[in-house]
């Protein structure tokens, strides 16, 4: 984060050089919102602060973006700036477990989004998919998390932002396993492994939680105490995992963990999130 802020300080105070370099100056400031977005789970932090500190780049980007206006339409500034700023703000909200916030502003932004689909980049795109679906996954609106899952898993990204295609592979599963798609499941369990074993990112982590699919496309969760032990036994694998090598690669480890705390408690991913947080002192 110092390093960024410090970027950012040196660019604030070379205003010429922001106005030769746009595309560098949004750049820093879409990296500094990235950091604000995950920095509850990586330092002790309150809620409070970072959404001060996380709106305040957001309006200095929107601020910026304006001052690019055409006449003639919407400049690629400003089509940067609002795809930066939107997929940011979801990922923002998601990350604190305000899941209804996160659905509200992808519903009001998906429209000018798909518009803006040959403009905006894959990369944008890509994201904007995957995090629109882990809202309304999030918000227990699986079936409109899935076609967000499905307009993802349907095209090619080449090597785009691999760590968020394989992630979305086991959000897929995730979706699947709440829609009680058994038989869906075990294709996609299949497709998932090869996908991530493709991109070099087949870890422990990985192969735990496809294991735990694998044997509920098998049935082999067939009541809710033989599901409480396979959630139990994955819990325990993840907790040991996380100690071994490559273990950092698996960036929604806290996610994922909530995802199966809420399952064992019977309780909303959004209420085990908060909690989390609060425990590590992000939320006051």
């Amino acid at each position: 984060m110092e390093v960024v802020e410090r970027r950012h300080e040196l660019l604030e105070s070379r205003q010429a050089l922001i106005s030769d370099t746009p595309h560098q100056y949004i750049n820093i400031l879409g990296n500094k919102l990235g950091l604000l977005v995950n920095l509850p789970t990586m330092q002790n932090t309150t809620i409070e602060e970072d959404k001060t500190r996380f709106f305040k780049v957001v309006k200095t980007m929107k601020r910026f973006g304006g001052l690019w206006r055409s006449v003639t339409g919407i400049s690629e500034i400003e089509i940067r700036v609002f795809a930066n700023t939107t997929i940011h703000e979801i990922g923002f909200y998601i990350s604190r477990g305000e899941f209804k916030k996160a659905v509200s502003v992808t519903r009001k932004t998906e429209k000018q989004m798909t518009n803006l689909s040959n403009k905006i980049g894959l990369s944008s795109e890509l994201a904007f998919f995957y995090y629109s679906a882990y809202a309304h996954f999030g918000n227990g609106e699986y079936r409109k998390a899935l076609q967000y899952i499905n307009h993802l898993l349907n095209n090619n990204y080449f090597a785009i932002r691999v760590d968020l295609q394989c992630f979305a592979r086991i959000l897929n599963l995730l979706i699947h396993y709440e829609l009680d798609n058994i038989f869906v499941l075990e294709n996609a369990v299949l497709h998932a492994r090869r996908f991530i074993k493709n991109k070099g990112l087949l870890f422990k982590y990985e192969k735990n939680i496809l294991s735990f699919f694998r044997k509920a496309s098998l049935l082999k969760f067939d009541s809710n105490q033989s599901e409480r032990i396979g959630l139990l036994d994955l819990r325990d694998k993840l907790l040991r995992a996380k100690e071994t090598k490559y273990s950092v690669n698996f960036d929604e480890y806290h996610h994922f963990m909530w995802w199966i705390e809420s399952k064992l408690r019977q309780q909303p991913l959004s209420k085990i999130i908060k909690e989390g947080l609060r425990k590590s002192n992000a939320i006051p």
